[in-house]
C-alpha cells in the first residue's frame, strides 16, 4: 500500500490538532498504521503549529521529509507558505483563505502578502492548490471554530486518501462533542460540496 504523508498547518486555536486527530483516527479505524508528530513553537494561541501524519500498513518514522508531503492542509494562508519546504510536485494544498496575521508581523511591521501572491508562490512548487473560505462558510453555517471540519470535507471530496466520506463521518461522531456533532456534519458536508 502507498504511504500517505499529510501535513496540517495553522496557528494555535484553529483546530489543527483536532483535524490531524480526526484524520489519524480515521486511518486507525480502517486498520492502518499511523504515525504523527506535532511540531510547534510557543504553545500559545496564534502561535505557528504543524502536525505531521503518515499513514500506511507499516511505518517507522512520524516525520515527513522535505518535498514528500502528499497533502498540506493549512488553516491559514501564510502558514501554507511556511509549510512549502514539505511540498513537491505531487502535493495538493487545501488552504483556508482567512488571514490570521502573526503577532510578529505586527511587531516587525511586515506586509502580509495578498492571497494572489500566496497562491502564485504555492503553485510554483505544487500541482494543485485549493483555496476555500472555510472560516467564512463555517461561520455562516454555525461557527467559524468548525472551519477545520469544513477543510476535512474539502479533503474528503478530493478522494486522495483511501477513505470514504462515511469513514470520516464515523470518526467525527467518535471525536466531536455530541452537542456539536450535527453542526460538524453540516459543515463537513458543505466542504465536501
Amino acid at each position: 500500500m502507498k504511504e500517505y504523508n499529510i501535513l496540517v498547518a495553522g496557528v494555535g486555536g484553529q483546530g489543527v490538532l483536532t483535524l490531524a486527530g480526526i484524520i489519524a483516527r480515521t486511518a486507525v479505524n480502517n486498520g492502518l498504521d499511523v504515525k504523527s508528530s506535532e511540531l510547534h513553537g510557543l504553545a500559545m494561541r496564534f502561535g505557528s503549529i504543524r502536525t505531521h501524519i503518515k499513514i500506511s500498513e507499516k511505518l517507522d518514522s512520524p516525520l515527513i521529509s522535505y518535498e514528500n508531503a502528499d497533502i498540506i492542509i493549512s488553516n491559514e494562508p501564510l502558514e501554507a507558505i511556511r509549510a512549502m519546504p514539505y511540498a513537491g510536485k505531487q502535493t495538493i494544498f487545501v488552504v483556508d483563505t482567512k488571514k490570521q496575521v502573526p503577532v510578529m508581523a505586527y511587531i516587525d511591521k511586515k506586509k502580509y502578502p495578498s492571497l494572489k501572491e500566496i497562491e502564485k508562490e504555492l503553485k510554483r512548487v505544487s500541482k494543485k492548490v485549493i483555496f476555500v473560505n472555510a472560516s467564512k462558510d463555517a461561520e455562516k453555517l454555525g461557527s467559524a471554530i468548525m472551519a477545520n471540519t469544513y477543510l476535512l470535507g474539502v479533503l474528503a471530496k478530493q478522494k486522495i486518501l483511501p477513505f470514504k466520506k462515511e469513514d470520516f463521518l464515523k470518526t467525527l461522531k467518535q471525536v466531536v462533542p455530541e452537542k456539536s456533532y450535527n453542526d460538524n456534519v453540516k459543515i463537513f458536508e458543505a466542504g465536501y460540496k
